[in-house]
């Protein structure tokens, strides 16, 4: 069956492109509809509402539950996720492994893992990427004792600093065996690692049979965290009940390495961003989107089961 995607985002731009129309954007997905194109008319129903681990987190079935796993996905709010992940490993002495940019251990692997992830809307996580990391080196914005790596009397400036559309054009790269710098589908890439990586060229661009791979794994996941959620107070307290701890740390950032310096270099020199811009990052990251709204369009709202992981210990 050949089919594409229909983006609908919620600003009044309308392109028309031969893959998918996005219709509209301002970092909030209203609607997206996959198409068919033999049946254009037919209504597609998002096949993860029922299954979706954000909408409806479920706690494992087993008692005796002993490591807690998270699929970190890169700037999409993991560092103070894991710090809360890891505080309730220690107040119930269990076991915490993150997993960051690559490889995950899958939902299923073991039966005394709780597994969670987390997901992030795809054009605001390769802003956030960019912001990070992309127009200056870290190591060189921190200037690092007793390392030292930044060059002698380098400052950011706008002269300096990568645009986006440089950054967009440039292959992602890899740190050991993990996916590090990536802006285009990222999220499904990382659930298919190996598949997807830096080596394929060709899966810069998701296809079908990734899209499908990654909707199958997300769905697998006890819980899956999404990143605008935790601003909402109700939100994080529900959190707090699943887990059967206080959920105080989710309610400030954890600071991570060069983010303050990051910050305060974007501050200085604003990064040039226009609609050309998110255009070019929706086009780009269209598959993406379409996961992201499979899985945080919850037509109920979002479902916490009742219990808590200390039931199951």
């Amino acid at each position: 069956m050949a089919w594409y995607y229909r983006v609908t985002l919620v600003v009044a731009v309308c392109l028309s492109l031969s893959i998918y129309n996005i219709i509209s954007f301002n970092g909030i997905i209203e609607h997206v509809d996959l198409i068919d194109e033999d049946a254009p008319d037919k209504e597609v129903v998002f096949q993860s509402q029922i299954l979706s681990p954000l909408c409806n987190p479920v706690l494992p079935q087993l008692a005796g539950i002993k490591r807690i796993v998270f699929g970190h996905m890169r700037k999409a709010g993991g560092t103070t996720i894991s710090a809360f992940l890891k505080k309730v490993a220690g107040t119930y002495n269990m076991t915490f492994k993150g997993f960051e940019g690559g490889y995950i251990e899958l939902p299923g692997t073991r039966n005394d893992t709780l597994y969670v992830t987390h997901i992030r809307n795809p054009v605001e996580r390769a802003m956030s990427h960019y912001k990070y990391e992309g127009r200056w080196k870290c190591v060189w914005l921190v200037n690092d004792e007793p390392q030292k790596l930044r060059p002698e009397g380098w400052e950011p400036t706008f002269e300096n600093s990568n645009t986006l559309e440089n950054w967009m054009r440039e292959k992602c790269t890899t740190k050991n065996e993990y996916m590090w710098h990536c802006f285009s589908n990222c999220f499904i890439r990382w659930l298919n690692h190996p598949i997807g990586h830096c080596d394929d060229e060709g899966s810069q661009f998701a296809n079908a049979t990734l899209y499908q791979s990654a909707l199958d794994k997300a769905q697998k996941f006890h819980l899956i965290i999404q990143t605008e959620k935790l601003r909402e107070n109700d939100y994080v307290e529900s959190l707090g009940n699943y887990f059967g701890v206080s959920p105080d740390i989710l309610k400030k950032k954890n600071r991570i390495y060069c983010d303050d310096e990051s910050k305060a270099a974007n501050k200085a020199y604003p990064a040039n961003v226009t609609d050309a811009h998110i255009k070019t990052l929706s086009e780009l990251n269209v598959a993406d989107l379409r996961f992201f709204a499979e899985f945080s369009t919850c037509p109920t709202g979002i479902q916490f089961p009742t219990g808590s992981l200390k039931d199951l210990l």
